[in-house]
């Protein structure tokens, strides 16, 4: 799916999308098949003119925020030339969506991504390629490899079942993120996805763990809060871990960067130390046997206190998405990525009621009205 009306996906989607077009976009992953034999410098100012958006819109109103400069809210907007994307997307939070590039204030927006579906694939690409690939070569070059990769690249499907081991909190935390699991109190079947909460009534013992992933079974550990609550692993408590910015060549970590790892502020961490290969400076732990493989996951967004602590709300984000994308690398369904598929269609609603939404792409604190100097949107844009 190419670039459609920013407003569209505004409101139709449910997705979030950037006020300002990317002139430059960075890759996540310099291996990617769709960005081969393509470095950052290709990735910005691209010959041509982009016609997705408005060139000269009128904004001197203020855009609900007056100020000398009698300036719109984003800055002025004075030409599409040299655009990469007129409509970066926001990474969602919640959701299978895997981006491939990034861009744009704390490089928390995409324009292009990649969603798996049940046994397939969406991609999402709001590059604007159509204006570009005629006159700028990487521009035709990537729209090639981004057509070549949508036909060839192989699948990656969903697993048939999410089964979660543990007490309320780590149930209320997948019920938040929107994944689709079931409880299980018995024996573990080898074909899902096993989920053990902090809260568990009954520790993993090691050679329990060895012999399911000897069996090829799959297992996450969300984080714990003591060394020696994880079958094999020992924990250490740090005073001040401010997040990593060394993203492991796992797997399971296709699409993080570190814009995902880093927090905003120091604060106290439970991290890995050893029993498992660290990565990401002990956000992450990884022990394979035989064809089973298990993660053990330190990142918990519910312990940043963000609600007080507000300046930590963009690292709760951020670890939000980082821990449901690891989920999906897994092969968790999300519950909202159905949504995609489902547009909000306003003829169906009736006059001044508002789409139902329980669980959206974004975590439900997401503000506009910032304060201090927070407001992501407030730099202006030449």
């Amino acid at each position: 799916m190419f670039a459609q009306d920013p407003e569209w996906m505004r409101a139709r989607l449910g997705l979030r999308v950037a006020p300002h077009l990317s002139r430059r976009v960075f890759r996540i992953d310099p291996a990617h098949p769709v960005v081969r034999g393509l470095d950052d410098a290709d990735l910005r100012d691209w010959s041509g003119i982009s016609t997705l958006t408005e060139a000269y819109p009128e904004s001197t109103d203020g855009g609900g925020n007056p100020n000398v400069w009698r300036s719109s809210r984003y800055g002025w907007h004075w030409g599409n030339r040299g655009a990469v994307s007129s409509a970066p997307v926001e990474k969602p939070h919640r959701s299978s969506w895997r981006p491939i590039l990034e861009c744009e204030f704390d490089l928390a927006y995409s324009p292009l991504m990649e969603l798996d579906y049940g046994q397939g694939r969406l991609i999402l690409c709001t590059l604007d390629l159509e204006d570009h690939a005629a006159e700028d070569p990487a521009a035709a070059k990537l729209a090639k490899q981004i057509v070549e990769y949508a036909a060839q690249a192989p699948l990656a499907p969903k697993l048939p079942l999410t089964l979660y081991v543990g007490g309320s909190r780590g149930a209320a935390l997948l019920d938040d993120l929107g994944v689709e699991y079931q409880e299980v109190t018995g024996d573990s079947a080898q074909s899902a996805l096993i989920v053990v909460g902090k809260d568990a009534k009954r520790k993993i013992e090691e050679a329990e763990l060895k012999s399911f992933l000897s069996q090829g079974g799959t297992a996450l550990f969300l984080a714990q809060t003591s060394r020696n609550t994880l079958p094999g692993v020992t924990l250490k408590r740090v005073k001040q871990f401010g997040g990593s910015l060394k993203v492991p060549d796992w797997p399971v970590c296709r699409g993080l960067s570190p814009s995902d790892l880093r927090w905003r502020a120091d604060r106290s961490a439970w991290l890995i130390k050893s029993g498992a290969d660290v990565g990401a400076d002990g956000l992450l732990g990884k022990r394979e046997v035989g064809p089973g493989r298990a993660i053990f996951c330190q990142i918990d967004p519910r312990r940043l206190g963000a609600d007080t602590k507000t300046y930590l709300r963009y690292t709760r984000w951020r670890q939000t998405r980082a821990l449901s994308q690891i989920l999906a690398n897994m092969g968790v369904t999300f519950k909202q990525d159905k949504r995609i598929f489902h547009a909000v269609d306003p003829v169906d609603l009736k006059p001044g009621e508002k789409p139902k939404r329980s669980v959206g792409f974004y975590h439900p604190d997401y503000r506009t009205d910032f304060e201090l100097g927070d407001d992501p949107y407030r730099y202006f844009r030449w």
